[in-house]
């Protein structure tokens, strides 16, 4: 799947979940993607989208409604900071779950 593809579907809540790890960046070997369709105090719904990096989860972004690709997340030392679509290559995706139910240990 190539990467546009991807944030689409993520954007619109069609990947509810998406494991994954940046070959070769331990520091990133364990991160997490999740849509969450929250419930406000007036019970108004508003979806926001999860990246959670670190396996302890000391970085993680959150992005209200849509991922904005242009976001540098992803923190090299000594190499700099990169955005998703920078790092897509190295990507190594164990489990994805799609709201239609379908769950898959790599992107379809």
């Amino acid at each position: 799947m190539k990467y546009e593809e991807f944030e689409k579907l993520l954007n619109s809540g069609q990947i509810l979940e998406a494991r994954f790890g940046i070959d070769g960046y331990a520091h990133y070997g364990h991160c997490k993607i999740v849509y969450v369709e929250g419930k406000s105090q007036d019970n108004y719904f508003y979806p926001y989208i999860e990246f959670i990096l670190t396996e302890d989860e000391k970085e993680v972004c959150r992005c209200h409604k849509r991922f904005n690709g242009q976001h540098k997340i992803f923190h090299f030392k000594g190499k700099g900071s990169f955005t998703f679509k920078d790092v897509w290559k190295k990507a190594i995706f164990t489990y994805v779950k799609y709201k239609d139910g379908r769950e898959a240990d790599s992107l379809e």
